[in-house]
């Protein structure tokens, strides 16, 4: 005996009453403790995290601090996606604008990435261009 996918859709409707769209558990999920808990910590490293960096650690170390800066640059990039996609309003409204643009400006942060734009852009940085000696002012 086949079903439609309508028929289908009402059966499973009617015989779980619990049944939810994928849309309202992923807003449960992105507004839940365990999202917020994640992205709070997420945020005060994206924040001070180079602080951290230039202070406490060492040259060898900031590898290490460049992969989890690019791992926030993800988490902020899929939060923004996730919301836009379940929340309602959510998308280009203030907060939209204000995550975008913070989001964006992690890019700044990863040097792998500034790296990659500028050998897309052709560029060279300034101090690379310039034909400087130690020790010598000119």
């Amino acid at each position: 005996m086949k079903f439609s996918m309508d028929e289908k859709k009402k059966k499973r409707t009617q015989n779980d009453e619990d049944y939810k769209p994928i849309r309202e558990i992923v807003r449960e999920y992105v507004i839940g403790n365990t999202v917020t808990a994640i992205m709070t910590f997420t945020t005060l490293f994206a924040l001070f995290g180079d602080d951290l960096r230039i202070w406490f650690a060492s040259k060898d170390d900031d590898v290490y601090f460049f992969i989890a800066l690019a791992i926030s640059l993800v988490l902020f990039t899929l939060e923004l996606l996730l919301q836009s996609c379940v929340l309602e309003d959510f998308a280009y409204s203030f907060y939209f604008w204000l995550d975008f643009v913070a989001t964006l400006s992690l890019i700044l942060d990863v040097p792998w990435l500034i790296d990659f734009i500028k050998s897309l852009l052709d560029m060279t940085v300034s101090s690379e261009s310039m034909n400087i000696e130690a020790g010598i002012n000119q």
